[in-house]
């Protein structure tokens, strides 16, 4: 209630106004009321700006299959608007009620949206859920002993308050922290009486030997629960008694304090460098997550050695399906102990054509640029000559490497990001990006030490370079992102090159090796990296019928080797039946990896 006090004129008005905002920014009621809110969000090139769990059978709280905002993303819309928050219930979308949806499809309403957004949303209702879930006569119950799984990484509290400990009131969990370690595993809730920890039970302990259990019980910790509604609020009503009695200057003080709140947990993100089927993992322990080649992951815990909690992140930087992955250690282990999935045959080719860069008069390879042309070493200073046959762009890293995961962060970028697309039928699909799109796609201008021909211009053809020593020097200066030899004369594509076609807005597609990939993003023109890859020698056969079977099988053990040495440097890897259908998901990599924020390498560690 607001007493009233007598003010001039225009400090009545202003509190009015004062009134009449906070009114409408918290619509609180005084009896304890769920508070409704209707907010609109207007939608920008990164989405809403929040994440979302829950829904029927993935249940964010145990016993409510409501939506959840478990996220506000910095700088989005959301945060801006100001109004939703974590913990907030979504009722509504756009007039569609969310009551009963699945997970799956609540994002696709969400993502369904026009560009005015109008929710309705329940503030705090995951707070509510968690303090005081409400009960039916079914919950009142004797429930069945429950087994959970906590993972957590160091450091990290297990996400959950207790109380209990006095006499023979046992240990029970008291509020559950949102976004925490219990409450992304799902299995725990407010009312839980907790047996046992990491087998050893703690019926008889106090606060403080519960609390030290928890602390010592390791990163996977093991709890047997069983869920004890009634002795629960028993145990809170002696507490408001003993608070009551507290507060009216009784010396007598309980002593069970709960447990202090986690530290914030880091974000971590990463973009997966392999395939992994969840439902052909025999030994995963719980459900798992399936992802492919490129997709970015949200590493909700990694305190586990063998397998870490993720959820799959949405186009627009939200959380997705949730479940159990395979650690970095455990890929690692295993590809190096177990059967190769590539195998390495002799890598002495045949050098490729150099010159057949276009000339003005051949309209196709203009508007295509360069293709992949020299033999290369693979480190800077990076000439090699490219009438030996020994040299190979696709030389393999010194040591084994493993391609697991790489932390990413995301950033804002506003150019035309490079296209570098390798493996089989890369030019082909070069060819139909040029063709369909001239006005989003183009090649750039090459540099080279030889002099001009009839016909040719600089700036068009190429970009001329008077003196040999001079391009050498801007080569070790990493101004190039590859550059090879031939007939005494250097050939080579330039950062600035690059940089030119971006200006206009279209993305450069660049035939170079997969070690120009790493120097584009060194340059910080994070390419568009994509890996072709055939369902079979038979895809390449359709394509090009003129090409003997033996042949094609060879270009088609090539791009498998391709893909296993520059695995960590992909954006995405396309699978497909046909020239059509890999054409079609490759459009569908770009169009996806074309906004203003993109994934980058960080320097986060694993």
């Amino acid at each position: 209630a607001i007493t009233s006090v007598a003010l001039p004129l225009p400090y009545d008005f202003a509190l009015l106004l004062l009134i009449v905002y906070v009114s409408l920014r918290n619509p609180c009621t005084e009896n304890g009321e769920r508070v409704v809110l209707d907010i609109t969000l207007v939608k920008n090139d990164r989405g809403l700006g929040f994440s979302i769990a829950g829904g029927r059978g993935n249940a964010h709280v145990v016993g409510d299959d409501g939506i959840f905002v478990t996220k506000i993303i910095p700088g989005g819309v959301a945060e801006m608007q100001g109004d939703l928050a974590t913990g907030d219930r979504i009722l509504e979308v756009c007039g569609q009620k969310m009551d009963g949806l699945s997970h799956e499809e609540s994002v696709g309403v969400l993502k369904a949206t026009p560009q005015t957004v109008e929710l309705k949303v329940e503030k705090g209702a995951l707070v509510k859920a968690s303090h005081s879930p409400q009960e039916s006569e079914a919950d009142l119950q004797p429930q069945p002993e429950r087994a959970v799984s906590l993972f957590r990484s160091n450091g990290e509290g297990l996400g959950f308050n207790i109380i209990g400990g006095e006499g023979d009131a046992g240990i029970f969990i008291s509020y559950i922290s949102p976004g925490g370690v219990a409450d992304r595993s799902g299995g725990l809730r407010a009312g839980d009486h907790i047996l046992k920890v990491n087998e050893e039970s703690i019926g008889d302990a106090n606060h403080d030997e519960a609390a030290e259990a928890f602390k010592q019980a390791g990163n996977h910790v093991q709890l047997l629960v069983r869920y004890s509604p009634v002795e629960f609020n028993r145990f809170q009503e002696r507490l408001k008694q003993l608070n009551e009695v507290e507060d009216q200057g009784s010396p007598s003080k309980p002593s069970i304090q709960p447990e202090p709140e986690p530290e914030p947990v880091r974000q971590l993100y990463v973009r997966a460098l392999f395939d992994y089927d969840a439902d052909k993992d025999d030994d995963r322990p719980s459900q798992g997550l399936s992802f492919s080649h490129g997709d970015i992951l949200h590493l909700l815990n990694t305190g586990d050695d063998e397998w870490w909690q993720a959820a799959l992140v949405g186009n627009h930087a939200e959380d997705g399906p949730q479940g159990l992955i395979p650690s970095k250690s455990r890929i690692e282990r295993r590809t190096l102990t177990g059967p190769r999935n590539v195998q390495f045959t002799s890598r002495n080719e045949q050098p490729h054509e150099l010159e057949h860069r276009a000339r003005a008069s051949s309209e196709k390879e203009a508007r295509r640029g360069l293709r992949s042309s020299f033999k290369l070493s693979r480190k800077l200073p990076f000439i090699k000559k490219a009438d030996n046959s020994s040299g190979n762009e696709e030389e393999g890293r010194d040591g084994e490497f493993v391609a697991t995961y790489e932390p990413v962060t995301l950033e804002p970028r506003g150019y035309a990001r490079p296209v570098i697309i390798l493996g089989a039928l890369k030019e082909d699909v070069n060819d139909m990006l040029v063709h369909e799109f001239p006005d989003k796609f183009a090649g750039c201008v090459p540099h080279t030490t030889r002099t001009p021909r009839e016909g040719e211009a600089d700036a068009r053809d190429y970009h001329f370079v008077s003196s040999v020593e001079q391009m050498e020097k801007d080569i070790q200066a990493h101004l190039f992102i590859e550059a090879g030899r031939y007939k005494d004369n250097l050939y080579g594509t330039s950062i600035r090159a690059v940089q030119e076609v971006a200006q206009q807005g279209k993305h450069c597609i660049l035939g170079v090796s997969g070690y120009a990939i790493r120097r584009l993003q060194m340059a910080d023109l994070h390419p568009i990296a994509i890996c072709i890859r055939p369902s079979s020698v038979d895809v390449i056969q359709d394509v090009q019928p003129k090409t003997s079977g033996e042949q094609c099988q060879g270009i088609y053990e090539k791009g498998k080797r391709i893909e296993q040495e520059f695995a960590e440097f992909f954006t995405a890897v396309v699978e497909g039946d046909s020239l059509d259908d890999i054409y079609g998901k490759v459009k569908a990599v770009i169009h996806e990896q074309s906004g203003n924020y993109i994934w980058v390498p960080s320097t986060d560690t694993l």
